[in-house]
């Protein structure tokens, strides 16, 4: 016999799953070779981001802007 599922619930199953899960790690290199491993907290939209972005910035001396953004193809 096959089981049968509701596709919304099984969406909000997801959604409550993906609340609990641990903030992703990443690792921000400066430009003296200085590595950094940023506090990530879950931002009102669901994602997560970087919790003080500016003493970030400060400390690895770069902009933080474009972080986690995919870059266009550039055309000639």
């Amino acid at each position: 016999m096959a089981k049968i599922y509701d596709l919304e619930k099984e969406k909000q199953k997801a959604k409550e799953r993906a609340k609990e899960s641990t903030p992703p790690i990443i690792c921000l290199r400066g430009k003296g070779g200085s590595r950094l491993y940023p506090m990530m907290e879950m931002g009102p939209d669901g994602e997560w981001q970087i919790k003080n972005p500016e003493a970030v910035k400060a400390m690895l001396e770069c902009d933080l802007s474009g972080l986690g953004k995919e870059e266009e193809p550039k055309e000639d």
